[in-house]
């Protein structure tokens, strides 16, 4: 059973048409339109003002978390449109970029902080919506089982979760007749918003990051951002590289977005190959061929940056179920056990000791994260704790060794001028130590 309550088409109230601006009015960028999105919002202008549906109604109690779930529902889906149009480093780097926007502007009524958890609660209620079985969808009122639409169960999903929303933690058939409205609104203020929002974002075409002059780091950085972090208004750098924008930004997610999804990708499908691999004791070298390629993936895993620990695990599940399949396959042969005991134990000792620390895996980096002409600065960058820690595994791995006389003779040409000039940073002399050399 379906109920026509909301199959309706709804006209927006007069003069407050959403083509009634010409195309000529919006951004011709991606980041003035952020800022003027947030200029629309702070200024109630439409689809903002045009939450309430005719016919809906609220009590005093509920009005308040209705209009603030529409309100934020239609910003919302500005930035869902931008994925799907441009994808979602785009979509993250503008959303971003509106909370700062936001926190700049000081908005007495919806602290920065609001808009991104207010936005991420539309994110997880879709998200919980997609996830119900078409049963879960259905919902019994007074014995009648009808099928509601997404919108509501996103209203639900407020109501009762809202810590300022009347519903707050309460039953679900309590808050029926306010999401029964509130679906309404959401519906009526989605019409609404399409058409503007798909006219600013026409305006400004194909995406591009080049005058975004505010982001967020993301919380799981990869490895080329990780460098674009380490640089940026770092004064051991040239003055060139210190600055860091927009476009570079962009860039370095959509190579570690990539890079990642590549070696995804090469996992899934070593995990299968593996799965239909042949491998018996009498023939070794199936067994060393397939460690060799497991090796080499998850070393070049380990390189990829904060954003692939997930994958790194999987990796290394694989390896244990290649180690443990050749350990069966030499149960009856105790000499050959023995060695593969030993060789791994080698094995992981020498990885231990090339992958000990973030900056060890981003120089280990088959693309050359870090420029060559880089890597003692960006070393310098890190605490004297992880200093300490990678200097230790350069002396001990044959490898590496070599490259620390370089690195000292180089440290020593960037700091010395430092200390010269008066503008040394904290803690550099004791760096210096760490690398075994004075100022």
């Amino acid at each position: 059973m379906r109920w026509q309550f909301w199959d309706k088409n709804e006209a927006v109230p007069p003069g407050e048409a959403p083509g009634s601006a010409s195309d000529d009015e919006w951004p011709r960028d991606a980041y003035a339109s952020v800022q003027h999105l947030l200029s629309m919002f702070l200024q109630n202008a439409p689809p903002f003002s045009n939450w309430q549906s005719p016919g809906a109604t609220f009590t005093a109690e509920s009005e308040q978390t209705a209009r603030v779930c529409a309100q934020s529902f239609a910003l919302t889906r500005w930035f869902w449109l931008l994925e799907r149009t441009s994808g979602k480093i785009a979509e993250r780097m503008a959303r971003d970029a509106f909370v700062l926007l936001a926190e700049e502007a000081n908005i007495a009524n919806y602290p920065a902080a609001m808009f991104e958890s207010l936005m991420t609660m539309h994110d997880d209620a879709s998200k919980a919506y997609a996830a119900r079985t078409d049963r879960e969808r259905v919902v019994v009122v007074e014995g009648v089982a009808v099928e509601y639409p997404r919108e509501y169960f996103l209203a639900q999903y407020f109501l009762l979760r809202m810590p300022t929303s009347p519903y707050y933690a309460a039953p679900a058939i309590k808050a029926h007749t306010d999401c029964l409205h509130l679906t309404l609104c959401l519906m009526h203020i989605a019409a609404s918003a399409q058409e503007i929002f798909g006219a600013m974002q026409t305006a400004f075409g194909q995406f591009s990051a080049h005058n975004f002059q505010k982001w967020t780091w993301s919380a799981q950085p990869g490895a080329y951002e990780l460098h674009l972090m380490c640089r940026h208004q770092n004064p051991l750098f040239r003055p060139e590289r210190q600055i860091v924008t927009g476009d570079d930004v962009y860039e370095a997610r959509r190579r570690d977005a990539a890079d990642l999804d590549a070696a995804r990708k090469a996992a899934i499908m070593m995990r299968v190959a593996l799965r239909d691999l042949v491998l018996s004791a009498d023939a070794p070298e199936s067994f060393t061929s397939a460690r060799e390629q497991l090796d080499s993936l998850a070393d070049r895993v380990r390189s990829l940056g904060r954003n692939s620990t997930v994958l790194q695990g999987y990796v290394a599940e694989s390896r244990r179920m290649l180690i443990s399949r050749w350990q069966q396959a030499l149960a009856d042969k105790a000499d050959a056990l023995q060695k593969l005991a030993e060789a791994e134990k080698l094995h992981h000792e020498n990885r231990n000791a090339l992958y000990s620390t973030e900056w060890l895996r981003q120089y280990r980096h088959p693309d050359n994260v870090i420029p060559p002409d880089e890597i003692v600065p960006s070393l310098l960058t890190v605490d004297r704790e992880t200093l300490e820690i990678t200097i230790m595994a350069i002396q001990s791995h044959p490898k590496l060794r070599p490259m620390l006389p370089t690195t000292r003779k180089l440290a020593l040409e960037i700091v010395r001028p430092m200390m010269i000039t008066g503008r040394p940073l904290p803690g550099l002399v004791e760096k210096l130590d760490a690398l075994g050399v004075a100022p």
